[in-house]
């Protein structure tokens, strides 16, 4: 069931296993022949994130303007802060790879919601050392697209009278459409871009409107 607060706990142990996923791709694969697969971590929090946010969307009696609200608040705080301080970091340190000024520049990068499809435009290096210390901002990015389009889709299917199979449908085949879209891209754009990640995050809203219904039940 979901908190008052909105937090899924039965989805905790998933989380917990893509973050180690993701941390062993970027810590111990360096070291040891294993874990270069890890990178699926990835691809399960979109299909989480999907499957999150669409549950809050179809729950709540608010509207698209609320709802981007609540995650600017929630999520901008934090980015902002990541920016400031790594721009006050870099120019403290004199040994620093990059100044502050070229640090403040790939941070309006990362707070415009940028990091995306600057990634998906790189080659070369999948670690994104141009975008340091903000690489790692692209998948926020996506999710911030996906914040702007998918609530107005949902919203407008609930003021029509749609049901959450029907809209479930949808989603599951405009997961499949974005994902054999992206099939030819390529890896830079396929990875980092929003097409075939919208793919995930709407496998994820797919199975978060099963739910609705009543066809499939957490544990």
């Amino acid at each position: 069931s979901v908190g008052e607060t909105g937090r899924f706990a039965y989805l905790d142990g998933i989380r917990a296993v893509a973050i180690c996923a993701v941390l062993a791709l970027h810590w111990v694969s360096w070291y040891v022949p294993l874990f270069h697969g890890g990178s699926i971590g990835v691809d399960v929090f979109f299909v989480l994130s999907g499957f999150i946010i669409t549950t809050l969307l179809w729950r709540s009696t608010g509207g698209w303007g609320g709802f981007v609200r609540r995650r600017i608040v929630r999520l901008y705080p934090a980015l902002v802060g990541l920016v400031a301080g790594s721009v006050i970091l870099y120019a403290a340190v004199p040994w620093a790879p990059d100044g502050p000024l070229e640090v403040a520049r790939r941070g309006v990068v990362a707070l415009t919601q940028a990091s995306s499809l600057w990634a998906a435009d790189q080659s070369g290096s999948l670690w994104l050392p141009g975008l340091e210390p903000f690489g790692q901002t692209w998948s926020l990015a996506v999710e911030w697209y996906f914040y702007l389009l998918w609530p107005v889709l949902v919203l407008l299917a609930r003021r029509h009278g749609w049901s959450a199979t029907r809209l479930a449908r949808v989603a599951l085949a405009a997961a499949v459409a974005c994902y054999v879209v992206s099939l030819p891209l390529p890896s830079f754009p396929f990875y980092f871009g929003p097409t075939a990640r919208f793919g995930e995050l709407l496998a994820g809203a797919a199975l978060a409107l099963a739910f609705q219904d009543g066809r499939l039940r957490p544990s």
